[in-house]
């Protein structure tokens, strides 16, 4: 049943990731999901290649490979921002 789920997770985010992320006021590039976009950050951690998991007192996601649990993501007041991308 994991292999089901991780697989439709794949792809349904391989054709759309880009569309999670917008440039904001200062362009950088800002996740357009919400802090509660769990599924979606760590779909999108799976994809990506820089990847690196932070200290373990800021890991917030249960997921191990999550953006919310990213070294390059930076909170902001509805989300975060990658400073890999």
């Amino acid at each position: 049943m994991a292999n089901l789920y991780e697989a439709a997770i794949k792809r349904f985010l391989s054709g759309v990731s880009v569309m999670w992320w917008r440039l904001n006021e200062r362009g950088e590039k800002e996740f357009r999901g919400n802090k509660d976009s769990w599924l979606e950050a760590a779909g999108l951690a799976q994809q990506c290649s820089g990847f690196k998991t932070d200290v373990e007192e800021e890991l917030v996601s249960d997921e191990p490979v999550s953006c919310y649990n990213c070294r390059y993501r930076r909170w902001t007041n509805k989300s975060f921002i990658c400073r890999w991308l």
